[in-house]
């Protein structure tokens, strides 16, 4: 797939581990793909230990976009987004109830969502993508408290977290 793609990617979970055994790929992935690790899965498509990602986030994510040319949003508090032009962001939404199992599978289907407009603006998409992501999970803390919450209770607050967004 990514020999033979020629339109950008949004790539994350099972297709960051397969890249992480066979990190020659890293060179295959088309410009202005997304890929969405946390730092454990960053350090193992980068071979940069998980301790020097997280002391340097803002390098490692920025040095291995410009790279490749790719975007990277480096999972985590406060996510960062690094863009291939080097221009870096932090999100402020989100919390640590957010780290559970499919949550990154939502981020996900939101980027391929917001992505997938025509004459997009790509950064931005990717910016908004994971502010409302993130808003929907501070939004499940206020509502559920933040023990318990689920992928599926982010998912059921991403409409409520774009109309606050949009108003």
């Amino acid at each position: 797939l990514l020999e033979s793609s020629n339109k950008s990617l949004v790539i994350d979970a099972d297709a960051l581990n397969i890249i992480s055994e066979n990190t020659y790929m890293m060179g295959l992935i088309p410009e202005n793909s997304i890929l969405t690790p946390h730092p454990k899965e960053f350090s193992r498509i980068s071979g940069i230990s998980t301790k020097s990602i997280l002391n340097n986030r803002f390098k490692y994510a920025s040095i291995t976009s410009s790279k490749y040319g790719v975007y990277i949003i480096l999972k985590g508090y406060s996510s960062i987004i690094a863009a291939p032009s080097g221009e870096l962001f932090v999100n402020s939404t989100g919390n640590a109830s957010m780290a559970t199992a499919g949550s990154g599978d939502i981020l996900t289907g939101i980027l391929a969502s917001f992505t997938g407009f025509k004459n997009k603006d790509l950064l931005n998409a990717i910016i908004s993508s994971v502010y409302i992501h993130g808003l929907a999970g501070d939004i499940c803390s206020k509502e559920i408290g933040e023990y318990g919450i689920t992928a599926t209770d982010i998912l059921e607050r991403i409409p409520q977290a774009i109309n606050s967004f949009i108003n």
